[in-house]
């Protein structure tokens, strides 16, 4: 069995900022249909990554430096994630990938909201990587107070 510190190792080598693992049991009040094995079957845990984004950017008065640190780093996960992937299939560990900005399979039209198929941040959360805040995104303390984490999930 390939041990935690190993991945652990890969993930941070790749420029990873925060990582956990999540056992597939802490996903219990998952809502059916969003649930990792409703993704895929096989899932035993849940591996999740985040990629810290420059904090100075979420307090610029415009919002354009902020969508465009969020469309970077989106990109700079995404190529990390495919990385990480083919390096866990490479020592045994069969993974999907969850992509960090994915589209909504489920729409509810009477509330105007989508759905992605994986919460990423309630799986940053139940992987230990901080809390989700009143802002309803995932956060943890830093120097200068709190910032939103970026996360990236592989089953």
């Amino acid at each position: 069995m390939i041990q935690q510190s190993k991945i652990r190792k890969m993930i941070f080598n790749r420029g990873a900022d925060l990582f956990g693992i999540a056992s597939i049991d802490r996903f219990n009040h998952a809502p059916k249909g969003f649930h990792p094995v409703d993704i895929y079957s096989k899932t035993k845990s849940v591996i999740v990554f985040a990629k810290r984004v420059p904090a100075e950017s979420l307090f610029a008065d415009s919002c354009v430096p902020y969508t465009q640190i969020n469309t970077l780093t989106v990109q700079a996960v995404d190529q990390m994630s495919f990385q990480i992937s083919i390096e866990l299939d490479s020592i045994g560990i069969k993974n999907v990938i969850i992509p960090t900005d994915d589209p909504y399979e489920y729409w509810d039209e009477e509330n105007k909201t989508g759905r992605a198929i994986l919460s990423l941040r309630h799986a940053g959360y139940l992987a230990g990587l901080g809390v989700i805040g009143k802002n309803n995104l995932l956060v943890r303390p830093c120097r200068r107070g709190w910032y939103p984490a970026f996360r990236k999930v592989l089953l």
